[in-house]
């Protein structure tokens, strides 16, 4: 059984672990009031608000969106094409998934959120060089999907103005299977970059020439894993791919998208400094309160309270020692009388 002091620690740790980023100690890099501490707590009127979230141009948003997915066309090179799945909802119990959680690369190139979506990127295709697919609305399936994209929105969204039904996808992989362009019905485009008369599916010479020289890429992200659970629709699709399918080298488009998170662009850092701030006063409610709290959920309600009231999405790390083997874990136990512990393994 921990000490009441070793449980605040405990809590605190633990809780904040699920903020988009954080500060662990004070900091003269850290924007806020001088703060000063006491073997009581923090005082309520020392911590540092987070300051509002930066707004930015909608020109500005999408053009950092379009310059991101250029950049994975630019690494692969002319004879490959992109893949990128939606994160398959995963079920909690019964009929119940857990909260939905988009892929982080999908996102981090077309900022959407939902879930049945598929971005394909052909960089050699100057008439398509990417398409959206997206599941078709469904307002009476919306009371319990909730709101769906419409195609107006995606394309707002995330900035890519080839959109075509989901159901396309896959009649439209087949063809590149078979090294055949496609394009589909009219009442399956949700929406087109170009002028209707123009759409007679060009551009594919490229590509098709490398696959008949056995020289044409598939990119997916397909870990290692014998069997991933967040990246199973990918390993699935790869292995069928592979069977069925000749001149296509199938890649990992993970080490791509490494390398690129390694240069953050001037918004990407407004928008770290701003995961910080919050952070940062989450930490320090959390300490505050630790100086009267009684029990560990009391601690935690202070950081998920300030998540929720600076609107962060969501969490964007998990705390982990030095080594990639190592992790924290960390255990919170709601109901008084029960203890808290920390392993690492």
């Amino acid at each position: 059984m921990h000490s009441l002091t070793a449980r605040r620690k405990t809590a605190i740790t633990c809780a904040v672990g699920a903020l988009m980023t954080g500060m662990l100690w004070p900091s003269a890099g850290v924007r806020g009031s001088v703060t000063k501490w006491s073997s009581e707590g923090l005082k309520s009127s020392a911590i540092r608000t987070a300051p509002a979230a930066p707004v930015f141009d909608e020109k500005a948003r999408l053009a950092e969106l379009a310059q991101r997915r250029t950049r994975v066309t630019q690494a692969i090179g002319p004879n490959a094409v992109v893949i990128l799945f939606s994160t398959e909802p995963r079920v909690y119990t019964n009929d119940v998934d857990y909260q939905y959680r988009q892929e982080n690369n999908l996102y981090y190139l077309t900022s959407l959120k939902q879930k049945g979506a598929t971005l394909v990127l052909l960089p050699s295709n100057p008439q398509l060089p990417e398409i959206l697919f997206l599941p078709r609305r469904n307002p009476a399936a919306e009371t319990w999907t909730g709101h769906m994209y419409s195609p107006q929105e995606a394309a707002q969204r995330s900035g890519v103005k080839e959109i075509w039904e989901a159901s396309e996808f896959e009649p439209f992989m087949s063809a590149i299977r078979n090294r055949q362009p496609y394009w589909p019905k009219a009442d399956k485009v949700l929406m087109a970059s170009q002028p209707a008369a123009a759409n007679t599916a060009p551009g594919f010479e490229t590509l098709f020439s490398a696959a008949a020289k056995n020289e044409a890429e598939l990119y997916l992200l397909v870990p290692n894993d014998r069997e991933s659970k967040e990246y199973g629709h990918e390993q699935r699709f790869a292995a069928d791919w592979a069977k069925t399918a000749t001149g296509f080298a199938i890649r990992n488009a993970s080490p791509t998208f490494a390398e690129m998170r390694l240069r953050k662009s001037p918004m990407e850092l407004q928008l770290l400094q701003h995961a910080i701030d919050i952070s940062t006063e989450a930490h320090e409610r959390a300490w505050a309160a630790a100086g009267t709290a009684k029990w560990e959920y009391e601690v935690d309600a202070e950081v998920a309270y300030t998540f929720k009231l600076r609107n962060a999405d969501n969490w964007g790390y998990q705390i982990s020692s030095a080594q990639a083997q190592m992790q924290l874990r960390c255990t919170m136990r709601n109901r008084r009388g029960q203890s808290s512990r920390v392993t690492s393994y």
